[in-house]
């Protein structure tokens, strides 16, 4: 068990602990254990041992930063580091590293791992300390990493899609989804989530403040791939039922047939589900996804003792808003947010504000523009009493778009 420190933990009864033969495990992350790093990377690159000590000594580095509070998260949190975070790096490296190359892949999976989820400064901080590590001795960079990955000639063009990493078609009918307005920050925002969905490895929370646009990202990537997009809209009173499944009465008098939840028939059809609004969810319904969030991938059903593996192509993504400046929602437990890859988004942009809001409202450009100042001018200016509320206090985005 984890130790009772954290956000919904509690310790073991006193007059229970007896009876247990306690034993502090300390966590993996002396130098001596780069043999776990070894055994990823070894498998792919056996000749190429160097990058072990590069990506280890990266790790180390980007700790010791977050240990010391010099770097935190888009929430000014202090960041989250442990053996997880490593192994999702070289779980990233090993699955296409005889695509993209060795050196391409472990520079994306750092990125990808150690950045989406800080803010600018810290984000800058890590980039320098990626740089130093694993840049080093190369001469050429451009030639070593690519700006544009290319396709593997074994596979056919017209089974993907590109959408920064291509991407493989699904068999629900393509979609160009045109009516998704599309700006600079949304593309950065859609290569980001193109790139974790290209592993079809790990589980992704995307935190941004409302009307943001987390779901309408998740279900336009679904679009143009093929895929079906399953949300699954989270409350306090959501039961573990909706997502596994239950026994329900027949047609047949006095008989009952398990049905499966949402969940359930998207791990047996390899579907896209977003678990929406996941902070506004009970714990208990949360701990029991926690060996599908883990490196096992499966989901045991309590009520027939089924195990469910997802397809190849399932991907599960959790949305949720800022913890503290919504009212219900809560601050996951270290334990959760690490079996995720997490992503955090910014604000939308003033000037791609105004871009978003005359599309998609078929207005002038002129009337944009007053809409947006007006907005703005509400953020600015908040009665003595809100202090303390979120900037967004008399006006959210989901009202401008009203």
């Amino acid at each position: 068990m984890n130790p009772a420190t954290e956000v919904d933990k509690n310790d073991v009864p006193p007059n229970i602990r007896p009876r247990f033969t306690k034993i502090n495990v300390p966590p993996p992350d002396a130098v001596r254990e780069t043999l776990i790093a070894a055994q990823y990377i070894g498998l792919s690159e056996v000749s190429d041992k160097v990058s072990i000590m590069d990506v280890w000594e990266l790790y180390i580095a980007v700790k010791h930063l977050a240990e010391t509070c010099e770097i935190a998260d888009r929430a000014n949190h202090r960041s989250q580091l442990s053996m997880h975070t490593l192994a999702r790096v070289m779980t990233f490296a090993f699955d296409i590293a005889s695509t993209y190359g060795l050196q391409r892949v472990l520079w994306e999976g750092c990125l990808m791992e150690f950045t989406m989820f800080r803010d600018i400064p810290s984000s800058e901080k890590v980039f320098s300390l990626a740089e130093k590590h694993l840049l080093a001795g190369i001469k050429n960079v451009c030639s070593a990493l690519p700006n544009k990955p290319t396709l593997p000639p074994c596979c056919a063009p017209q089974n993907f899609v590109k959408l920064g990493p291509f991407l493989e078609h699904g068999l629900v009918p393509l979609d160009p989804a045109d009516d998704y307005i599309s700006a600079p920050s949304t593309e950065k925002k859609l290569i980001v989530l193109a790139r974790i969905i290209f592993t079809r490895r790990f589980p992704v929370p995307i935190e941004v403040p409302t009307s943001s646009g987390k779901t309408s990202s998740i279900e336009y990537l679904a679009k143009r791939t093929g895929r079906r997009f399953i949300p699954i809209n989270n409350h306090e009173q959501t039961d573990i039922q909706q997502y596994i499944g239950s026994y329900v009465l027949q047609p047949v008098p006095g008989e009952l047939a398990f049905t499966d939840g949402l969940l359930i028939r998207a791990l047996q059809s390899g579907d896209w589900i977003v678990l929406d609004e996941v902070n506004l969810a009970r714990t208990d319904v949360l701990e029991a996804l926690n060996r599908l969030l883990d490196d096992n991938q499966e989901l045991v059903i309590p009520e027939t003792a089924e195990t469910v593996r997802p397809l190849p192509h399932f991907v599960l993504f959790a949305a949720q808003n800022p913890s503290g400046l919504y009212a219900g929602t809560k601050v996951l437990s270290r334990a959760s947010r690490n079996r995720f890859l997490e992503v955090h988004f910014q604000d939308v942009l003033e000037a791609e504000l105004e871009i978003i809001l005359c599309q998609r409202c078929m207005i002038a450009i002129l009337y944009g523009e007053k809409f947006v100042t007006a907005f703005r001018e509400l953020d600015k200016r908040r009665q003595t009493d809100r202090g303390f509320e979120s900037k967004q206090s008399f006006a959210r985005l989901r009202d401008l778009f009203r």
